[in-house]
């Protein structure tokens, strides 16, 4: 199991299938830390962390995505930030 916040891309060559897999260990346990979230509202949470990450993780270029949410449910609002590293493409020829 990793230990800290991932996303690994997949894709399956030979069907029309890619994905990724999300793992939020670091930021999953400060998001949870000094809360008692009742088990709805951490579904919610986990599932609008993880969809930022993946977000974040297909930006080109070294930037910031903030997702939020609101509603009269159980949940009546929640942020996530996620700053995304730099990506560089190398092309070259010798």
């Amino acid at each position: 199991m990793l230990h800290t916040d991932t996303v690994i891309p997949f894709a399956f060559e030979s069907l029309p299938v890619r994905g990724a897999l999300v793992q939020l260990e670091k930021s999953w346990q400060r998001m949870l830390a000094n809360h008692e979230y009742e088990r709805p509202l951490q579904e919610i949470l986990g599932h609008s962390a993880a969809a930022s990450a993946l977000i974040a993780h297909g930006l080109k270029y070294k930037s910031m995505i903030t997702m939020q949410l609101s509603g009269d449910g159980p949940l009546s609002h929640a942020r996530h930030a996620v700053q995304q590293r730099s990506r560089t493409a190398r092309h070259g020829t010798r």
